[in-house]
């Protein structure tokens, strides 16, 4: 073409023409060039668009599939949530059953050992022991008085063993009659004294079959070393808290020839843990035993004052 043109003007040594030539031939040689970068740009262009719209697409498709991944987890967490919740409050009902069950049964044995322990065998046996002895020596008043006793304190025994709680009065008068028998027992050698400082006795309410505890071991103490016996209830109320004071007029534990350590009875034992179990927020010390106070053994008992229950 143009460039085997320029080479014979260029042998026939035209050179004006051949240099005509040669410019028209470098004029076609860039535009050629610029054609080829304009098309390789465009191509370029066109395979960047399509890399970026693939490009695009797939990360259109990871998000879709983000979404409903996130959208499955959510639906299975909400399924967990409507089955799991369910299951719980089941499990919490069933554990709180349990332990309301639990208490109930320790509540009961509590009553059951109580009551044992208030209608036990050896004092039986001491009240009918007592009574053949008056009727065997022709005692009949005596005999009569104590089987009059006797008949009142087990029938107040087994009407409170089936109350949560009763009057302070009732049970001041239970306690009467439970000493009233010991009181024949013993001759008359032992007397009783309660002093009340004002409380209304009426009014408030205390679980049943406190006070007999503390009197049985208050008369244990009181005739150590002595042929007379003196017992004090005291009972004094302060701001929310009732307190029941049995005091016995003996040498104490820390005055007997062989001191005792301040160790409480069985029966004292199975009071204290019905009376917690019976307040759920009971005062630290609800009951305490002192050896010398100041002479005797002083037991206190602390209860929340409530005129109801």
């Amino acid at each position: 073409g143009l460039v085997l043109l320029v080479q014979v003007l260029e042998a026939q040594q035209d050179w004006e023409t051949a240099f005509r030539y040669q410019a028209e031939l470098a004029t076609w040689d860039r535009r050629l060039r610029d054609e080829s970068q304009r098309r390789t740009i465009v191509e370029m262009e066109a395979k960047f668009d399509s890399e970026r719209r693939e490009q695009q697409i797939a990360a259109l498709g990871q998000e879709n599939a983000i979404k409903d991944l996130t959208l499955r987890q959510q639906r299975y967490q909400l399924w967990g949530l409507v089955v799991f919740i369910p299951l719980l409050v089941g499990f919490g009902l069933i554990i709180n059953q349990r332990k309301q069950y639990r208490a109930q049964r320790r509540e009961l044995d509590l009553e059951r050992t109580l009551l044992r322990t208030q209608m036990n065998p050896h004092f039986i046996f001491n009240a009918l022991a007592s009574i053949q002895h008056a009727v065997l020596n022709k005692e009949t008043q005596k005999a009569t008085l104590y089987l009059a006793q006797f008949g009142e304190f087990t029938r107040s025994i087994l009407e409170s063993s089936r109350k949560v709680t009763i009057s302070l009065a009732d049970e001041l008068e239970m306690a009467q009659n439970y000493f009233a028998l010991e009181q024949i027992r013993f001759e008359k050698r032992l007397t009783l004294e309660v002093e009340r400082a004002g409380v209304a006795t009426g009014s408030i309410q205390v679980p049943a079959m406190i006070l007999q505890p503390l009197l049985e071991n208050a008369i244990k103490h009181a005739f150590a070393g002595k042929a007379q016996g003196h017992i004090l209830i005291r009972l004094t109320a302060q701001e929310q808290t009732l307190s029941i004071q049995v005091i016995d007029d003996g040498v104490g534990l820390i005055s007997t020839p062989t001191p005792t350590p301040a160790k409480q009875s069985l029966g004292l034992q199975i009071l204290e843990e019905r009376l917690r179990q019976h307040w759920q927020k009971p005062p630290s010390k609800l009951l305490t035993l002192a050896p010398h106070c100041p002479t005797g053994v002083c037991i206190t008992l602390l209860l929340p004052l409530s005129s109801h229950d």
